[in-house]
């Protein structure tokens, strides 16, 4: 079979498309939250709380990681294509619900059992499984592309959806989203997602090979995981505490940059930079941490990521300026763009591009978890009065994952060997 489609890798095609309907999701989400709690605080038709609004936010991330391990798993075995326009239409749908909702436990009610199907089924699970597919020897380098379209759309949507709420209310806002959300991403996915090369019936990406490397791609029959064996793997823990630990670091500042920003008296009109600062700088970071994990053992990569990500606490512990706190939001983004390119390598080396889907689903839980670090950190503002005593724990999380990282090159370097006819790449 053919390679290539004239000089151009089908594959690349594929990405994109990812890019597209990640940055959708996501930006619709994830990323235009604050302005629709905004929008909901100040709707005389809904009397709810501040914290009852943050809820919102908080069921949407739990239970997308409880359900991703099942969808994960499906995800290695059907089409990807009608999971993904599935999922941009239960999006679309929970966005087109949210309007017309008449009390706020309406929606809590959509953001707990209707956006996180959508979410996981046309969001990063999604789009990395197609990246794995479709890539071998430059895998990390489409990993690394294919994870900047969440930062795209936290780049840009918000300001579409914040002019949008300019020109009309909430409800008209919701409405005009669910259409942007399905004539953006149903007819791209439609007519130029295939499942893997072999479905477009072109050869794969071909693989950084060495004389120790056996290609997924090859005659060589891989290793079947099932539930079981993952959960019976060394390595699926070593990547779940790590990730574990780095997300929750992540999560945990990024909550709180707009009320340390308050604190630190910076008016609330600048705060909007800071966002856009930390989103933007993921951009380059994922790029170029994929691009390296093609290149680097991604041991030192993690090493990095997490240096980053401690230099981000300590600097926000001293923090009293609106320059400060801009330099601790480009090493977050920095850190940020590390995790999800780091994870796809680490996955993909470990397990195989066979199981992906199902092994970065069973990661979903764990990964939820991470949620409560924003909480954890509020108890300490409120207990202490400031931050510094939550930035200081954030910086403390950097040493286990140190730790944590060196048990997965050991057990990496101890089982790379022949299973089932396939060899574990090292990182």
């Amino acid at each position: 079979m053919p390679r290539r489609i004239g000089q151009w890798y089908y594959g690349w095609t594929v990405v994109g498309v990812a890019m597209l309907f990640k940055a959708v999701v996501f930006g619709v989400t994830f990323y235009s939250f604050t302005l629709y709690a905004n929008e909901w605080l100040a709707d005389p038709e809904i009397e709810v709380s501040t914290a009852t609004v943050m809820l919102g936010s908080s069921l949407v991330i739990l239970m997308s990681g409880f359900i991703s391990p099942l969808l994960g798993r499906a995800l290695d075995h059907v089409s990807m294509r009608l999971f993904i326009c599935l999922g941009a239409i239960m999006t679309a749908l929970g966005m087109a619900l949210v309007a017309h909702a008449i009390a706020f436990w309406q929606i809590l009610l959509i953001y707990a059992c209707v956006l996180p199907f959508g979410i996981v089924l046309s969001g990063p699970l999604a789009a990395q499984t197609l990246a794995v597919k479709w890539f071998d020897g430059r895998r990390g380098t489409a990993m690394g592309i294919v994870t900047t379209g969440t930062s795209i759309g936290g780049f840009c949507v918000p300001i579409l959806v914040a002019y949008l709420f300019a020109e009309t209310d909430w409800r008209t806002g919701h409405l005009v989203l669910a259409a942007c959300i399905l004539l953006l991403i149903l007819p791209p996915v439609w007519l130029l997602v295939q499942n893997s090369p072999r479905d477009k019936g072109i050869d794969p990406d071909p693989p950084a090979s060495t004389p120790t490397e056996v290609s997924e791609n090859s005659s060589a029959t891989p290793r079947l995981w099932t539930t079981r064996t993952i959960l019976g793997e060394p390595n699926f823990w070593v990547i779940c505490g790590v990730m574990l630990l780095l997300g929750a670091g992540i999560s945990g500042i990024s909550l709180h940059i707009s009320p340390f920003a308050t604190d630190l008296g910076i008016p609330k009109i600048q705060h909007g930079f800071f966002i856009s600062l930390y989103a933007g700088i993921m951009i380059p970071s994922k790029i170029v941490f994929g691009h390296l994990s093609d290149r680097i053992d991604v041991r030192y990569l993690l090493w990095g990521g997490a240096t980053c990500l401690g230099l981000c606490a300590a600097l926000l512990a001293v923090t009293s300026s609106f320059i400060m706190l801009a330099v601790s939001c480009v090493f977050l983004g920095v850190a940020s763009g590390s995790m999800l390119p780091l994870m796809g390598s680490l996955i993909s080396s470990r397990f195989g591009a066979h199981a992906f889907g199902r092994v970065m689903g069973m990661l979903g839980p764990f990964n939820a978890c991470a949620g409560f670090a924003s909480v954890a950190i509020g108890a300490a503002r409120d207990a202490s009065g400031g931050y510094d005593a939550g930035w200081m724990l954030v910086l403390f999380t950097t040493v286990p994952i140190a730790v944590l990282t060196t048990f997965l090159d050991r057990i990496g370097r101890s089982r790379s060997h022949l299973r089932g006819g396939a060899v574990n790449r090292p990182s």
